[in-house]
């Protein structure tokens, strides 16, 4: 009986130390930069020195708060913090005492700025660790396996003001596009309308924003900008993008010195988002010819939106808007949409022509695109000469475009006389599937005929003489060293969109008979 009692107190005093033992187990660090926030997850072991020196100088690095969560029982807790310029030791250590805040986690609130502390620019080492008592008064530790903790930064040099300057006497205003206006204003005490964006949307877009600022007479901004990051709901934070004021600095009332920043060019910033619930923050962000960085948020934080994607919209290519220039000739701006009825544009009594050019395109879709371009063919009595494409580029709220004149005739494969069809359609994949806007099938066209009277009909005949001979060969160098203009529909021999030596020596290949 007394060895059964000894055994049953054996393990109730085991049982003991096993809920009154304490051990960390994570922890999370806060700090704040230019750039935004940054949150470094701390495991109990193996975390690797993370170096951000790359990165260039922070005029401002606020080490804003520490919490770290512990099983068991912990009478007290201090963070060690040791500053020092890289590749130096720590020679002060600072003590950061950590409160109980319950449910096993132990937090302090540090809000302190690297920059003003340590006042020189240069590359510094945060390092850190815990150091705490257990209620057997028993040290415990969390030091990431006995490594400490590293965080490598540069630092721009301090200043009286730390480098950095919330504007409190800002004002500010955003419109957001998402299939419809919403437009927030706000001024230096964070207000604004509101936060939540109406129900689900297809898309999000900053179709406009603008900052008014009052800053000291000598204060020359050199760079404004909106910075923003989107991420989901269930996670911490994101990458920070920007979007480049292009108005700057625009004095708008010299009485009381207001200045403005804006930007007018409607960018998409949600293009390829899965549906789900996801939050926007942003902040606006100026910086004057000394480097010194000025930020306009929410008490001194950032501007926070909630949204939600909904399912993205059946794939589909809605338009076609285009400018197509014939040389000789005038611009042709046409429109198609699938379902209109469209009639071939037809230049052939206009006379001939020596080139055709593409030079804007915009094409409208809805869904999730992986890329879109405007492919055509060139046709001749029924055969197909050749065909490309002109890719377009997504420039927001489901346009894709390309203003880069395209030059679609090909002189070495053209005749000069012939009646040429140019066809042309739309072509987008989506989903891993090929979607059209042509025409119903028909595509849509341009008929003309290519080349004018006397022009050669003889590939490489460069004089028009119904030869090619050095004479041909003379004149092409003229025109590659630019004594005469370049005849690019009949010159440009390999299709290169020029007339270089590769031309040149395709001319002496026919010459030769080769």
């Amino acid at each position: 009986m007394k060895l059964q009692r000894l055994l049953l107190l054996f393990v109730s005093l085991f049982v003991a130390w096993q809920v009154n033992a304490a051990e960390f187990t994570s922890a999370k660090l806060t700090i704040v930069s230019p750039d935004g926030e940054m949150a470094f997850e701390l495991p109990s072991t193996g975390f690797p020195v993370q170096d951000f020196t790359s990165f260039g100088q922070a005029p401002t690095l606020v080490v804003q708060s520490f919490e770290v969560n512990v099983t068991g029982a912990l009478t007290e807790a201090t963070l060690m913090v040791a500053m020092y310029e890289t590749g130096s030791k720590p020679e002060e250590w600072i003590q950061i005492p950590l409160s109980d805040t319950g449910k096993g986690t132990w937090a302090a609130t540090i809000d302190k700025d690297l920059v003003e502390i340590y006042q020189k620019e240069g590359e510094y080492t945060l390092e850190m660790y815990v150091k705490a008592t257990d209620s057997d008064a028993k040290d415990v530790y969390f030091n990431n396996g006995g490594q400490n903790y590293k965080v490598m930064f540069a630092l721009a040099a301090g200043s009286d003001e730390g480098g950095v300057k919330w504007l409190k006497n800002g004002t500010a205003e955003l419109i957001l596009y998402t299939g419809e206006y919403l437009q927030y204003r706000y001024d230096g005490d964070g207000t604004r309308d509101n936060t939540t964006m109406p129900g689900d949307v297809d898309q999000l877009g900053v179709n406009y924003f603008c900052l008014r600022y009052d800053l000291e007479e000598n204060v020359n901004i050199v760079n404004a900008s909106l910075q923003y990051m989107i991420y989901p709901a269930n996670e911490q934070s994101g990458q920070w993008n920007t979007i480049e004021c292009n108005e700057l600095n625009t004095l708008v009332s010299s009485r009381t010195n207001t200045h403005r920043s804006s930007c007018n060019q409607p960018i998409l910033i949600s293009h390829n988002l899965e549906p789900g619930n996801y939050v926007l923050r942003l902040m606006y962000q100026l910086v004057d010819d000394n480097g010194k960085y000025y930020f306009f948020g929410r008490d001194n934080d950032n501007f926070v939106f909630y949204f939600s994607i909904k399912e993205p919209a059946n794939p589909e290519i809605l338009g076609i808007s285009m400018i197509v220039t014939p040389t000789p000739g005038e611009q042709q701006y046409p429109w198609f949409e699938e379902g209109e009825t469209y009639e071939v544009i037809d230049l052939t009594g206009e006379g001939g022509i020596e080139s055709l050019t593409v030079d804007e395109t915009y094409i409208f879709a809805q869904g999730n695109f992986d890329g879109i371009s405007l492919a055509y063919k060139l046709i001749n009595d029924g055969n197909e000469i050749y065909g490309d494409g002109i890719p377009m580029n997504l420039d927001g709220f489901g346009n894709w475009s390309n203003d880069n004149p395209s030059e679609v005739l090909r002189g070495d494969l053209l005749e000069s006389g012939l009646t040429y069809t140019l066809q042309f359609w739309a072509e987008g994949v989506a989903n891993g599937e090929m979607y059209y806007l042509n025409n119903g099938g028909q595509n849509y066209a341009v008929k003309f005929i290519y080349g004018t009277g006397g022009t050669p009909t003889v590939r490489g005949d460069l004089t028009g003489d119904n030869n090619v001979d050095v004479a041909d060969l003379n004149k092409m160098i003229d025109m590659l060293i630019g004594k005469l203009p370049s005849d690019i529909p009949h010159g440009d021999l390999d299709g290169s969109g020029t007339i270089d030596v590769g031309d040149v020596s395709a001319l002496i290949n026919i010459i030769l008979g080769k």
